[in-house]
């Protein structure tokens, strides 16, 4: 019995004489840290897949695809920083090694997350590549993002060397300043985009009246300016600060999916409006954008040598063009002519009195 007792204690303080060392406790405390994390897989590897194949969309599988060798490292580095804690030594080869751990860290979480806004932004980006408007509102989150993702990951990084970074902020906060009062239009150009981007009172494609009486159409909303098309087919750029303090007509009904279109056709007053309307009519029909059901002409008005037919339709928002009045006008001018009816000039009787 003694010599069992002796054998015990002689364990004990082999045990003991073991844990004092830096070393084997390390590669102790690391093993029972893998054991843990590969119970872990076992059981909550299932547990993840069922869970994401549930989800209705494919977006969590792609960024689990382009992550998962990255977040692998990254447990396995992080199981070192854990087991660091229970390590005291002043070795400057160890304090070294643990500051080059924390800094791999650091940069597999920057690439995760970085990979993980590429995959999210093209996810979403695919999406709504049909609405410019939308699109550029996600690619400045998506740069904003990375920015954030990047500045923070290097402040933290500098923390870990043990650099001061109180300077840096303050130098940091002088430039943006600097920066802010030197590009003044250009916030303020930035600033009302993001209200045009909410209150939205002009999209793409819409025609629209400016103040200053040109009617044009909306190409593009930048992040500074907005391109419109004139009615000569020319590029108009205005600021977005502009647009936003000017009064604009928008001859687009933005709670309609269908556009109302409009144009007005001379005729002289000794021609048949029935039969030219009948034509006018046969026109409109054959073009496939128009609804024929909504096609409506009717004298307009009575000019001074002209009676005017006001030519009404409607058409599918996705299908209109800003041409489609061209076109069919082009139409009306060839197609009349074949059945007779002229076009009205100005005329006037003059009486000589004798």
């Amino acid at each position: 019995m003694e010599k069992i007792i002796w054998y015990i204690e002689t364990f004990k303080n082999y045990l003991n004489y073991l844990w004092n060392i830096w070393w084997f406790k390390l590669i102790l405390i690391y093993f029972l840290y893998l054991i843990v994390v590969f119970i872990w897989w076992k059981v909550g590897r299932g547990f993840v897949k069922n869970f994401i194949k549930k989800t209705k969309t494919n977006l969590d599988d792609k960024i689990v695809k382009v992550t998962k060798r990255y977040i692998i490292v990254l447990i396995l580095l992080l199981g070192l920083n854990f087991t660091f804690k229970f390590i005291t030594t002043n070795s400057v080869v160890f304090l070294l090694f643990i500051q080059i751990i924390k800094t791999i860290e650091v940069f597999l979480v920057i690439v995760i997350l970085t990979k993980s806004i590429v995959v999210i932004k093209r996810h979403l980006g695919y999406k709504r590549k049909s609405e410019p408007e939308k699109l550029n509102l996600l690619n400045l989150f998506y740069i904003g993002l990375l920015v954030v993702v990047y500045v923070v990951g290097w402040l933290y990084l500098l923390k870990i060397w043990g650099i001061n970074i109180t300077p840096l902020l303050a130098s940091a906060g002088i430039f943006g300043l600097a920066v802010a009062m030197a590009a003044q239009d250009v916030i303020k150009n930035f600033l009302a985009w993001i209200i045009i981007f909410f209150d939205q009172p002009i999209k793409v494609g819409h025609k629209i009246k400016l103040s200053d009486g040109r009617i044009v159409f909306v190409e593009e909303i930048g992040f500074r300016s907005t391109k419109f098309k004139t009615l000569d087919g020319n590029i108009l750029v205005v600021p977005n600060a502009d647009i936003i303090n000017q009064t604009i007509e928008n001859y687009n009904d933005t709670l309609s999916e269908m556009k109302k279109v409009k144009v007005v056709v001379g005729l002289p007053y000794w021609v048949d409006t029935e039969k030219a309307k009948k034509i006018i009519i046969e026109i409109f029909k054959e073009d496939k954008r128009i609804l024929p059901d909504t096609i409506v002409a009717r004298v307009d008005s009575l000019a001074d040598w002209s009676v005017n037919i006001g030519c009404v339709w409607q058409v599918p928002a996705e299908k209109y063009d800003w041409l489609i009045e061209k076109e069919l006008l082009e139409k009306i001018y060839k197609r009349l002519p074949e059945a007779w009816i002229d076009f009205p000039f100005p005329t006037y009787e003059v009486y000589l009195k004798k």
